[in-house]
């Protein structure tokens, strides 16, 4: 089976689970949406999940610092798109 790919959407406090490992009690996640073959957004809202930035990390093979910095990137590229 291969490795699905991700793009992170952004950063939310909302959840405080790990969709990876389940652990609780986190102060923020990481919302990723699945990629297609092509790269291109393979789903809907309802198939964003939520990592913790080490997990997040982890699936990425990035630092826990790159993964904050691009979903507070992410997340404030769609609060200017919304407003």
């Amino acid at each position: 089976m291969p490795i699905p790919k991700w793009t992170i959407k952004g950063i939310v406090d909302d959840y405080d689970t790990c969709g990876c490992c389940g652990r609780r009690g986190l102060k923020r996640t990481v919302a990723f949406m699945p990629l297609d073959a092509d790269g291109k957004e393979d789903g809907t809202a309802e198939d964003v999940v939520y990592y913790g930035t080490s997990c997040a990390a982890i699936a990425l093979g990035w630092t826990r610092g790159k993964v904050t910095d691009t979903a507070r990137a992410a997340q404030a590229e769609r609060d200017q798109r919304d407003n």
